[in-house]
């Protein structure tokens, strides 16, 4: 019963990223991806968190050394 009305305060926000990478071979990559962020509604949001969160998975999942987002939006 908690569990429930505790997912009932949840907020998610889905934010939208496109970016340009080059991996460490020199290869250009450009690709999107949707996150999303889940937290209570009493607590803040702070895209910057989120921002390096997005960076960090990027640079594990596509082996790049430098990424650019070309678009960030919040959803």
């Amino acid at each position: 019963m908690i569990i429930k009305i505790l997912n009932f305060l949840t907020i998610k926000t889905h934010y939208f990223c496109a970016y340009e990478a080059i991996s460490n071979d020199g290869e250009k990559i450009k690709g999107s991806t949707i996150a999303t962020e889940k937290r209570y509604f009493w607590k803040t949001s702070n895209p910057d968190i989120l921002y390096r969160y997005i960076v960090n998975y990027l640079k594990e999942d596509v082996r790049a050394e430098k990424i650019v987002f070309t678009q960030f939006h919040k959803l």
